[in-house]
């Protein structure tokens, strides 16, 4: 009963850990209801170096929409990004694949820094299984 107790604990412990790491990242994404679904559809949107999504790696700062029209705020993690066009592209794919979507903005956004705390645990741990360690 006491290891079963020690191992919840620890489990909390890590939870919590994990929480406060990504404080940041959770704090900064505006997901609103009527924009969560589209959050999920950019979990399919992988940045072209790293195979993790841009959700995950805190590329996408926030979306908005207004009926048939989404714009998103992305930033990247360097100015010098080589990766920037075909990320941009791959996120105007995936929401024009919506059938209520027929328009999508996608801005550029320097205000937000990118940072290792924007990177979500999901993403954390799929960049462990590349042998990449925050």
């Amino acid at each position: 009963m006491s290891d079963r107790l020690d191992a919840a604990a620890a489990r909390r412990a890590k939870l919590l850990q994990d929480l406060q790491r990504n404080q940041s990242a959770a704090i900064a994404r505006k997901i609103r209801p009527e924009t969560a679904g589209l959050w999920d559809l950019l979990r399919q949107v992988l940045d072209p170096e790293i195979p993790v999504s841009v959700v995950d790696l805190g590329l996408i700062c926030d979306i908005r929409r207004q009926e048939g029209y989404v714009e998103v705020d992305v930033t990247f993690t360097s100015t010098a990004c080589p990766a920037v066009d075909f990320i941009k592209d791959d996120i105007r794919q995936c929401l024009l694949r919506e059938p209520d979507v027929d328009t999508v903005q996608i801005n550029e956004t320097w205000e937000v820094n990118w940072s290792s705390a924007r990177v979500s645990c999901h993403g954390r741990q799929e960049m462990r299984l590349y042998g990449i360690t925050l």
